[in-house]
């Protein structure tokens, strides 16, 4: 997915497209973005009617971007998709294929959680946030999830190294199949460490570490992630769950998470 555009940038850049059919994943920051129940009816107009020329395929899931508007939102825009799409122009994707068997039981929890906040009378609930079903049974390693006590730089380093160590000195995975996955941009702390630590680990090769904030993590994925996640008190549960939720589901097989109080 590109950077992030607003709902006329987004169709003006499709209608370049000519003779391709286009699929394009992790929509849902555009959907959230820029959303007024307007501006998406025109939206969803201006993509029916380029789809006159071209196939054109949306993909988006709304647990993963919650914490950019409110409950409200999602529900307002299922409102308009149901309105705008017959029913043969629209499915729901359920079964997880992405992640080990284990992961996916820990997105199943998280997601369930998500859902439970809204409402049993919005009627297209289902639709717009299908219950996750199981998907292939592969196991992988257990996660592992830590809580650390305090907000310390010097933990956190070490934390975050000692998890490096253990999973580069395996014959299994190469630099470039490792993740480090971060929510905290705002206090020149977290960010910085981070980019620190890989560039002195992957100083004198091209097989890098991958480093990447949340927010910009859809549609990147690696065999083994690990998360720093920083929990703001001031902020609503459910946008923590979302996060968590996009930042675990960038694993594919292997994952440990740090959740670290502020």
């Amino acid at each position: 997915m590109l950077g992030l555009i607003d709902t006329t940038q987004f169709t003006d850049r499709l209608s370049l497209v000519k003779d391709y059919n286009v699929f394009v994943d992790d929509v849902q920051k555009v959907f959230l973005y820029d959303f007024t129940a307007e501006k998406w009816s025109v939206f969803i107009e201006t993509l029916l009617e380029l789809s006159t020329n071209n196939i054109i395929w949306l993909v988006c899931d709304l647990v993963q971007c919650w914490r950019m508007k409110d409950t409200s939102v999602i529900i307002e825009l299922g409102n308009v998709i149901t309105d705008k799409l017959h029913s043969n122009q629209r499915t729901t994707l359920s079964m997880n294929l992405r992640n080990t068997f284990d992961l996916s039981n820990i997105l199943s929890v998280i997601r369930e959680q998500f859902i439970k906040s809204f409402s049993d009378s919005v009627t297209n609930l289902d639709m717009i946030l299908p219950t996750q079903i199981p998907g292939h049974f592969i196991h992988g390693p257990k996660t592992v999830i830590h809580i650390l006590k305090d907000y310390n730089v010097n933990i956190i380093g070490d934390v975050l190294n000692k998890e490096l160590d253990k999973l580069c000195n395996t014959d299994t995975l190469s630099n470039s199949d490792i993740g480090i996955v971060y929510n905290d941009v705002y206090s020149d702390v977290v960010e910085p460490l981070v980019k620190e630590t890989v560039n002195v680990r992957c100083v004198n090769t091209d097989d890098k570490i991958g480093v990447c904030y949340s927010e910009d993590s859809y549609s990147a994925e690696w065999p083994a992630v690990v998360v720093l996640h920083v929990i703001w008190g001031r902020y609503p549960i459910k946008r923590d769950l979302t996060t968590i939720y996009l930042e675990i589901s960038r694993a594919r097989v292997h994952c440990l998470c740090y959740y670290i109080p502020r």
